[in-house]
């Protein structure tokens, strides 16, 4: 969810290349939220184009991206497939 500053534009470049990048969290219980205004919080991946898996574990999420990614035909509609 939250990354430090220098990593934002690396995942700028990875989503300006299409290269998804999905955000989960690690947290046992619960989804992602914006609470936080620093830099690299979910505002600043929002707006870098991040798909969030909201409340998915980390690997089922991975499980989705890999289904999505067999019948997605853009980024939008896998997008769309995350939502």
């Amino acid at each position: 969810g939250r990354v430090t500053p220098w990593w934002l534009p690396t995942i700028g470049e990875a989503i300006r290349q299409r290269i998804p990048v999905v955000a989960v969290s690690r947290a046992g219980v619960g989804g992602l939220g914006d609470e936080f205004g620093f830099v690299g919080a979910y505002h600043d991946l929002r707006k870098l184009g991040v798909i969030f898996a909201h409340d998915l574990s980390g690997i089922k999420a991975r499980l989705k991206l890999m289904a999505a990614l067999a019948v997605a035909r853009s980024p939008a509609e896998l997008r769309t497939l995350f939502r």
